[in-house]
């Protein structure tokens, strides 16, 4: 293992310290207010094609993206190759 006993010991406090709780509750929040519901939510500007609505595309809003399997979705609208 990379880490030993020590190295996961002060992880695991490090993990429960007002900072990396404040930190947590704030990436939440940002999440809540921009609309993620789940994992993986990516949200992709400057596509080279946009999304159905010219969302993420030049000049509009962020596209958001939810799910692995819209990789190829997203491949697709920066104009990309997918080899999934």
């Amino acid at each position: 293992s990379r880490y030993d006993d020590g190295a996961a010991t002060a992880l695991l406090a490090l993990s429960q310290s007002p900072e990396v709780k404040d930190a947590l509750k704030q990436r939440t929040m940002e999440a809540v207010e921009i609309g993620v519901f789940g994992s993986p939510t990516l949200m992709v500007s400057g596509l080279a094609n946009g999304g159905p609505n010219g969302e993420g595309g030049p000049g509009n809003p962020p596209m958001r993206i939810f799910g692995s399997d819209r990789f190829e979705q997203l491949a697709y609208f920066a104009g990309k190759p997918w080899y999934g």
